[in-house]
């Protein structure tokens, strides 16, 4: 029994981690929304808000304490995700940062798939399939903090 319920606190551990790493976007800056940014440095500045924001709310989901919550702890976590997707997706970025730009908000959509495939695999009890799932995001996440970093977008570019 001990064993089962060391491997239930990896789990809700591990489920903490991923949500946290896929919903990538810290920054000091203060949440605020002014529109499509005009400038590099609009374009960084207000990136850098909904980043903020994001972290801020991501970082307020109320972490699972047993198996049962994992599913709406996914789905909250989702919830944020795709919130963060369409308003970086509303962001122009300068044209010489439009490519890595373009990558980064793929890989967020990429980390939006992932929590709908946690929330899934946990509706369904499958604990190993959401292991798998929070290996993956947590590679996702590098390459999402180094596509960050290739759009100029330091305050995006930090776990959690």
């Amino acid at each position: 029994m001990a064993s089962r319920h060391l491997s239930i606190a990896r789990l809700l551990s591990c489920a903490a981690c991923v949500s946290g790493l896929i919903l990538t976007g810290c920054g000091s800056a203060s949440a605020g929304r002014r529109g499509a940014a005009g400038t590099r440095a609009d374009f960084v500045a207000e990136a850098g808000r909904v980043c903020a924001a994001t972290a801020k709310i991501g970082g307020s989901i109320r972490q699972p304490r047993d198996e049962a919550q994992l599913v709406v702890f996914f789905q909250s976590a989702r919830s944020v995700a795709r919130s963060e997707v369409a308003k970086l997706s509303a962001l122009h970025p300068p044209s010489g940062k439009a490519g890595a730009y373009a990558r980064y908000l793929a890989g967020l959509e990429e980390g939006v798939r992932l929590l709908e495939r946690a929330a899934a695999a946990a509706r369904r009890g499958e604990k190993a399939q959401v292991r798998a799932i929070v290996a993956e995001g947590n590679s996702l996440t590098q390459r999402n903090i180094a596509n960050a970093r290739s759009a100029g977008l330091q305050g995006c570019a930090k776990e959690g």
